[in-house]
């Protein structure tokens, strides 16, 4: 039986984060990510769909104060169906 007060399982490195993730990973809010985000202060990467994705190794240096703030659009080519 896991303890219901133990930290949760940071999230994997191995795609970009989604706003829960980031989250997760700060010990924020959602509320606090998305102000940041639009504040532009936190690094993230901003799809064309409008969604909101991070660079796993980009916050964390943003955590830990090496990297500066602001979003980027990402371009990404439609999939067909």
């Amino acid at each position: 039986m896991s303890d219901p007060k133990a930290p949760a399982a940071p999230p994997a490195d191995d795609h970009l984060w989604d706003i829960d993730e980031a989250a997760a990973f700060l010990n924020v809010s959602k509320a606090w990510v998305y102000r940041r985000t639009a504040a532009g202060t936190i690094p993230c990467v901003r799809l064309s769909s409008g969604l909101i994705r991070f660079v796993p190794e980009t916050l964390k240096s943003w955590a830990q104060g090496n990297e500066q703030g602001g979003g980027r659009v990402a371009r990404l080519p439609r999939r067909s169906k």
